[in-house]
Parts: C-alpha cells; structure tokens; sequence
C-alpha cells in the first residue's frame, strides 16, 4: 500500500485585499512541517502542488527548511485541476440578492458592515448558510462550477494520482481545505454537505493522511497537527 498526505495551506490573509497569500503565521506553520518532517526523517516519493500561491508558499516554505536539513523534498508537480472550489465566488455573486430576500442573511452582513463585535464569526456564518445551500443543490449559479462537479474534478485527478504511485510510496499534495474535503468525502462516501462541512474543520498546515492501493482507498488519519506544538499555530482561514 502507499500513503497520500494532503497538506493544507498554511494561515492565508482573511479580510485582506488579497486572501491568497500567507500571513506570516502561515509561513510559521509551513516552515515548522519543514522542521517536523526533517527530524523525523521523513521525505515524500513525490510532491504535488495546487495552482494558487497559498498552495505554492506552503510548499516552498516547507521545501526550503526540508533543503537546509539536508533533505530537500522531490521535484514537484503543479496541477491545475487540484484548484479550490468557486464557493467564494459564488457567495459575493449572490450576495447582493441574498441581502434583499434573506433576513438572517441580511442581518448577518450588516452586522461585519457595521464593524459588531464578532464580525469575521457572522461572516463565516453567512458564507456557511449559503454554501451549504450551493452545495446541496438549493442554489443553482450557472456562471460558475458546481460543488458535485469540483468534487468529480478532485476525484479523478486523485484517481490519476494514484495510478502512478509504486507500492509502498508517498505522495505529498499540497492544496486548500476545499480539496481535503472533496478527497475525505470520496474515501468516506459523503453525502455533499458533509463532505463541504469538512472544509472548515480542517486546520491550517494540518496533515490528512490516505492509504491508496488499486484495491483500496481509506482515510488513515484527519486533521493531524502533531507538528504544531503550540496552539496559537491552530487556524482554520
């Protein structure tokens, strides 16, 4: 058997003008898997990379502590079909007509508007209810990818993956929380909402493990921060 390891972005700038780009907490997380996996001699057969640059800066960071250690990680793979879900998209595509016919909705953006008090907590909130709403199908938004389509997009390049992969080698992929959803979803057989729900449990720079075989493919271990000691390191954005 062989072993996927899908490693989330670290910490990305929330409510900054551009989201895609770590914080310097992020390039923390990503420099310390670097650290983790060299004293721990680890060093995966293959490496590949999602096409954002959240995606790329968590790989680099993680490369060059790995370099330093005298273990610099395989020539990596980008792929373009490893990209996050449009539910961001969709959401501020929507917004504007959810604000005028949603009251819970409504209330929720007037409140981050307004600078209330847990004004990132409504955001996600609002974000949340209307995703599930795309994702389960109840809001159909044509201009962009679906959910179920994102989620077949992720399966067959995962499937792709894995049929180059030797018995007994790793794979390190590095990409967004969107993606761990849609590869758990797949090794579990989850329904959309719930394969949605785990975009945003997982944490930041946290490690999802998979064992892949041509007659298997199982979720080994979930959300692991074992290479991040210290708390202030568990983010989720």
């Amino acid at each position: 058997m062989s072993e996927l390891i899908v490693i989330r972005h670290g910490q990305a700038s929330f409510g900054e003008d551009n989201y895609d780009q770590l914080s310097p907490l992020g390039l923390e997380q990503a420099r310390t898997l670097g650290h983790y996996w060299a004293s721990h001699g680890f060093r995966p057969d293959h490496v590949i990379v999602g096409p954002l640059r959240r995606h790329h800066q968590t790989w680099q960071a993680t490369a060059e502590v790995m370099a330093e250690q005298g273990q610099p990680l395989p020539e990596a793979q980008f792929r373009e079909d490893l990209d996050e879900h449009q539910g961001d998209q969709v959401f501020r595509h929507l917004l504007p007509e959810l604000i005028e016919k949603d009251a819970e909705i409504r209330e929720l953006i007037t409140g981050v508007e307004a600078g209330a008090p847990g004004a990132s907590r409504r955001f996600m909130k609002a974000f949340v209810k209307v995703a599930t709403r795309w994702a389960t199908g109840e809001l159909h938004v044509p201009e962009f990818e679906s959910w179920q389509d994102f989620r077949a997009r992720v399966t067959r390049a995962t499937h792709d993956i894995m049929s180059v992969v030797e018995p007994r080698e790793s794979v390190a992929l590095f990409a967004s929380g969107g993606t761990v959803g849609a590869i758990t979803g797949a090794a579990l057989s989850l329904a959309d909402d719930k394969a949605l729900e785990i975009n945003y449990l997982v944490r930041n720079c946290a490690l999802n493990e998979y064992i892949i075989s041509p007659q298997r493919f199982a979720l080994s271990s979930f959300n692991n921060t074992a290479h991040l000691p210290e708390k202030r390191l568990h983010t989720y954005v």
